[in-house]
């Protein structure tokens, strides 16, 4: 979050100009690394707390007792959804930008914001998801051993 901080003050031609700073282009690739790096670490970090959030939806929306039914069209629509932002991290190949393989992301003019947004929540989804996941299953060899 430092480096995305730094290299940001130093690309910036508006807000700082009065520090006559030019990043370049190497401030602008380690900018671009930092923030996909950032996206990732942040859904991370979301999945790491992702319990107390579900429950504090539940307390919110006064959910008392399981339902079978609540549960199991619950887990169709995750599966459904993982598969969807499975196809999204990798269409969006967010892989090779976090080892810089591309070093400049364009905006692409002929695709919907929505899409984009839709995309990218769906990539944050799945850092969530597989972290809330490892999580649980960490605990869980945790509670076996003792």
């Amino acid at each position: 979050m430092l480096a995305l901080l730094i290299n940001g003050v130093t690309l910036s031609r508006t807000v700082f100009a009065f520090m006559d700073l030019n990043g370049g282009l190497s401030a602008r690739k380690l900018h671009m690394l930092s923030v996909y790096w950032g996206f990732i670490l942040t859904s991370v970090h979301l999945g790491m707390h992702w319990g107390f959030i579900i429950d504090a939806v539940r307390k919110m929306a006064k959910i008392t007792s399981a339902s079978r039914n609540r549960t199991f069209t619950l887990q169709i629509m995750a599966v459904l959804l993982a598969i969807y932002e499975v196809y999204a991290f990798f269409s969006r190949e967010i892989g090779a930008k976090l080892i810089l393989y591309y070093t400049f992301d364009f905006w692409n003019y002929d695709q919907s914001l929505v899409i984009f947004f839709v995309d990218y929540l769906a990539i944050m989804g799945l850092c969530v998801c597989v972290t809330y996941y490892t999580v649980k299953l960490m605990q869980r060899s945790s509670v076996r051993k003792i």
